[in-house]
């Protein structure tokens, strides 16, 4: 499937969740706090999965994300990759180490945040 540059892909607590895999392009996701005031940005760029945050157990989506560029992707149902997953030793050791780097960004980021 294809969006152009400006379109959103999905929007908090809308739709069935579905994993993105980036095959062209470049994707913004968004998240804020419920007060507004702290906001969490990241880039997703081609040959990156999406969303990972709640996966596998989240009904909803928890920031919004929109194209920056022209984008193609491919939607994988989330049970369907779940069961991919369970079946693949190399698909979990991946995405343990993809949300393991995650965290490490994240505590970083704090730290900075915090000792600024």
């Amino acid at each position: 499937m294809k969006f152009q540059r400006d379109k959103l892909y999905f929007l908090p607590e809308t739709g069935e969740i579905v994993f993105f895999l980036l095959q062209e392009g470049y994707v913004r996701i968004e998240q804020f706090d419920s007060s507004d005031s702290f906001s969490y940005m990241d880039y997703i760029k081609e040959g990156a999965l999406f969303p990972y945050g709640g996966m596998f157990t989240d009904e909803t989506y928890h920031y919004t994300a929109s194209a920056i560029t022209a984008v193609s992707y491919f939607s994988i149902p989330v049970d369907l990759y779940e069961e991919y997953a369970q079946a693949n030793v190399e698909q979990v050791l991946f995405i343990i180490r993809k949300l393991s780097k995650d965290l490490r960004v994240s505590g970083i980021t704090s730290s900075k945040c915090c000792s600024s």
